[in-house]
This record gives C-alpha cells, sequence and structure tokens, in this order.
C-alpha cells in the first residue's frame, strides 16, 4: 500500500515538474516579455503541490504508531470499567455524606 502511494506521487511529482518546464520552454521560445512572471506563478504552483506530499518515511511511520483494533478496545474497555468504578465510589461517599 505504501509502494503504490509512493509510486502515485512519484507520478505526480513528475507530472507536475513536467507541465511546469514544457510550459517554461514554450514561454522562453516564443519570447514574451511576460514569461518570466509566468514562470514564477508556475514554480510557486509547483512548490506549493510539492509541499502537500508526504514523504514515504512520514506515512511509515505513521502507520507502525497506530494502535491495532484489539488494543484499542481493551482500553475502551478499561476505560468504561474505571468510569463505572468512580461512579460507585462517588455514589458511596455521598451517601457517607448524608449521614
Amino acid at each position: 500500500m505504501i509502494d503504490s502511494m509512493g509510486r502515485n506521487i512519484s507520478k505526480d511529482i513528475y507530472n507536475a515538474v513536467r507541465k511546469a518546464t514544457s510550459h517554461l520552454v514554450k514561454t522562453n521560445k516564443a519570447g514574451s516579455p511576460g514569461g518570466e512572471q509566468e514562470a514564477t506563478v508556475l514554480s510557486e504552483e509547483l512548490k506549493f503541490v510539492l509541499l502537500g506530499k508526504a514523504e514515504k518515511f512520514e506515512v511509515e511511520n505513521l502507520s507502525h504508531i497506530k494502535a491495532n483494533k484489539c488494543d484499542t478496545e481493551l482500553c475502551f474497555k478499561w476505560i468504561d470499567l474505571v468510569h463505572k468504578q468512580l461512579k460507585q465510589t462517588l455514589v458511596l461517599i455521598i451517601e457517607n455524606l448524608k449521614f
């Protein structure tokens, strides 16, 4: 799964770079005076696309950090048990304070 995500990210980056460079080559060949502004806009768009991509190491690290389903359910059971015990303790304290 992570390898396919990495390949898709690489394809997206390659396509964005190819699109940006092909447009720059066209504007340089045409010799238009606004070519530098267009190149700046495209490089900013490229930077935005690249900043939105996740690194493979970060995705793998997040998948290792995540808890599995059994551990999560066990934690929920313990939290529920502690909650019930706390409610019972509070009822006992309140009953003792009444008398």
